[in-house]
């Protein structure tokens, strides 16, 4: 199981901590949507759905662990 840290600010949802991560990860918000990356467990969320569902399903398959700046 890998392991998934968002780094986020403090009382950031968790869409907005995996939208920031696929920002770091990426140059704007045109290479996030064209990501490649289909493999990386954060790719099915990088626009963004509700907290909860994003947890529930990235729980799944990983460990989630958010990070405070």
């Amino acid at each position: 199981m890998e392991t998934v840290y968002l780094k986020a600010k403090i009382g950031a949802t968790m869409a907005k901590a995996i939208r920031q991560k696929c920002l770091d990860c990426s140059e704007n918000s045109a290479e996030v949507r064209q990501c490649p990356a289909v493999k990386c467990p954060l790719w099915g969320y990088r626009f963004g759905c509700k907290p909860a569902t994003a947890i529930a399903r990235l729980e799944k398959t990983n460990i989630v662990k958010l990070l405070e700046e």
